[in-house]
């Protein structure tokens, strides 16, 4: 053994800055590290690949969608072109409704202020109905029977009545139109209508729908009115029907006369035939028409929007000379009419309901004539009593 050399014992604690032993390796081999690389490139293109992929699937579906979204919207165009201009631009009913009430409000003011007199406060509001109701200590079912107790008389005329031809004392008669195109069908009109917020606790309403299924002027054995054979008859359950449906559209709120007028629309529709037959029985024979002045539209402004709604109507638009006729009864004095000329006119009023084809048109005819019936409540309600003076 060498003198300089010091031996390491064989027990002592090792020191790892003393730089013995196999020395560390912390670098990696080349091949394995440039491999790793190669991989991770890899997978990163993979990734950019499949994300371009994506986006160019997502682009084809977003050009596909453009193209059906310009397709709508060149439909849509072509179906506002060929609209009607006074169609009402929206698709919810509810606003629909609104916006038409409004309307008819609009037409008012716009009469009103032509005419320069205040505007009638006659069509009620639901809120005001209630109040007016709780005020006057009584509900308003109670009032429309004290106002029903005072015509009371027009129903007491007993179940034998029976009318005959004056000029030849005989009874005039014709196929009913049940035995012509069945019964009546009211009953789901009648739920609609007692379904408004402001008929839902009117018996007026079970007063008009009687009148189409237990009419007190017929013989007991043939209560319907769609059984009605003789003129007169079927002229006194006209005036009734008349009265009584002025009544409800007098009881409705904006909203619920829209809602009521569509019904009536639909009603109407739904039994033309027997309606069409029942107005036929009543009507008078023909009457010559006078000349009318168009002039004398421009001098009464009600008057004259009521003719131009009419005649904005789609199914009127060949029937202007009828609406003429039909615009010269608000016009003319209470004087003027007899009881032949009422039925006249209201053969005049049911031919141009009849020509309104669609429900929609129907329903734009009854809210013209109930605007101008409500600014001449007076002068019609005169009128009908005339009427019925002479009748019943």
């Amino acid at each position: 053994m060498d003198n300089d050399t010091i031996p390491f014992p064989s027990n002592a604690r090792y020191n790892p800055h003393s730089n013995r032993g196999r020395k560390k390796q912390s670098i990696e081999s080349e091949n394995k590290r440039t491999q790793q690389m190669r991989e991770a490139q890899r997978a990163l293109r993979a990734r950019k690949q499949d994300y371009l992929r994506d986006l160019e699937s997502r682009v084809k579906e977003l050009v596909e969608e453009n193209s059906l979204l310009k397709l709508q919207m060149t439909k849509l165009q072509e179906t506002i072109r060929n609209s009607p201009t006074d169609s009402v631009p929206c698709f919810n009913a509810n606003c629909v409704a609104q916006i038409q009430a409004l309307q008819m409000q609009i037409l008012e003011l716009q009469a009103a202020l032509a005419a320069g007199v205040n505007t009638p406060t006659s069509i009620p509001i639901s809120g005001d109905s209630e109040w007016i109701g709780s005020f006057a200590g009584s509900s308003l079912n109670n009032l429309d029977e004290q106002n029903h107790a005072s015509s009371d008389w027009i129903w007491d005329t007993g179940d034998e009545m029976a009318f005959t031809d004056q000029s030849s004392g005989k009874l005039l008669s014709h196929p009913c139109a049940e035995e012509l195109y069945g019964p009546m069908q009211f009953e789901p009109y009648k739920t609609q209508t007692k379904s408004l917020s402001s008929l839902n606790s009117s018996k007026i309403v079970d007063r008009i729908f009687d009148l189409f299924i237990k009419s007190p002027y017929l013989p007991s054995r043939n209560k319907r009115q769609s059984r009605a054979t003789d003129t007169r008859i079927a002229r006194v359950i006209l005036l009734k029907t008349i009265r009584e449906h002025m009544r409800l559209t007098d009881r409705c709120s904006v909203l619920d006369r829209v809602n009521f007028l569509e019904i009536t629309a639909n009603f109407q529709v739904k039994n033309s035939q027997h309606l069409m037959h029942f107005r036929n029985l009543c009507a008078p024979p023909d009457i010559p028409k006078s000349k009318i002045d168009i002039d004398t539209f421009q001098s009464m402004p009600r008057v004259g929007l009521f003719r131009e709604a009419l005649r904005s109507i789609p199914s009127l638009a060949d029937s202007f000379d009828i609406i003429d006729h039909l615009s010269e009864f608000w016009i003319k004095d209470n004087e003027e009419y007899d009881a032949e000329r009422f039925f006249q006119l209201n053969q005049i009023l049911h031919s141009l309901s009849v020509l309104c084809v669609t429900v929609e048109d129907k329903k734009k005819f009854w809210m013209a004539f109930e605007l101008v019936r409500t600014n001449k409540r007076k002068e019609v309600d005169e009128l009908l009593a005339g009427v019925e003076a002479v009748i019943i």
